[in-house]
């Protein structure tokens, strides 16, 4: 996350890749019994 929060990319794409992430963090807790991810780092689409 933190390569991506310096990228030279717009704040919707950030959000849009966190928010895939937080997917698949969701599905894997849900699938495989593991822990939810919590992002140290936060984008907004404002």
């Amino acid at each position: 996350m933190r390569n991506l929060a310096y990228a030279d990319t717009s704040q919707d794409n950030k959000a849009s890749h966190m928010k895939a992430i937080k997917m698949l963090f969701r599905w894997r807790k849900r699938e495989a019994g593991g822990e939810e991810w919590k992002p140290e780092v936060h984008f907004s689409t404002d």
